[in-house]
């Protein structure tokens, strides 16, 4: 008779914290009245992704620029976003502070086509949401 050992791996997934969820309303005139965006930045830290509700028409000669506003200071540009689906804008390009204190915003301008040449909005924003953790 041989001896024979049972052995049992119990392994817990490791909860990941929930998503960071920013509702990015019309800044003014015909936006204003309902919310345009939802921008999500993913419990783990790896994206922050972005889609509107309801497609946005922008000219072709026009892009939509996606902001971090801190407390103060200068805005910080987060990239481009699609008007029309969803953008997946991953961890390494983002500014490190953009979840926490560094963010008290997320705002979306309209700028010419890719993006703001200055490095601040240039364009007046469309919407915007407060971020909240």
């Amino acid at each position: 008779i041989r001896d024979s050992a049972l052995a049992v791996l119990v392994v817990r997934p490791v909860a990941s914290p929930p998503p960071v969820i920013v509702v990015l309303q019309g800044a003014g005139g015909a936006n204003a009245s309902s919310p345009a965006f939802v921008a999500s930045f993913a419990g783990d830290g790896r994206s922050l992704v972005t889609r509107p509700l309801l497609p946005v028409n922008v000219a072709q000669d026009r892009a939509l620029e996606l902001w971090a506003l801190p407390p103060q200071g200068a805005p910080r540009s987060l990239g481009l976003i699609s008007p029309q689906g969803v953008t997946v804008l991953p961890r390494e390009r983002l500014p490190a502070a953009v979840l926490g204190p560094g963010t008290a915003a997320l705002a979306v301008s309209l700028e010419p086509a890719g993006g703001s040449p200055t490095g601040a909005p240039t364009g007046p924003v469309l919407y915007s949401g407060r971020l909240q953790l």
